[in-house]
């Protein structure tokens, strides 16, 4: 029986995962701290579990993606009438 408790444990820690990374995803605050709660629950599914907590805690890294927008044209140059441009 210890081994279903276990089971039904360790998937609900795998769903609550899934719904943190849709929030970290959207840059969420509480999905830091979910995640890294999480990580420590999964320290204690030996062996497999505890890989996974130790790869969560490494790469718990929060910071903001570099933006990306705009397109090629907004960084060509533009000419002025200085430049001799028609």
């Amino acid at each position: 029986m210890p081994s279903i408790e276990m089971f039904l444990f360790f998937s609900g820690l795998a769903i609550l995962n899934h719904f943190t990374a849709k929030g970290a995803r959207d840059l969420k605050p509480w999905a830091c701290r979910a995640s890294k709660v999480i990580a420590l629950f999964m320290l204690l599914g030996i062996p497999l579990g505890t890989l996974c907590g130790i790869y969560l805690l490494v790469n718990n890294d929060w910071r903001a993606p570099p933006r990306r927008g705009g397109s090629l044209a907004d960084a060509w140059p533009v000419q002025t009438e200085t430049d001799g441009g028609s």
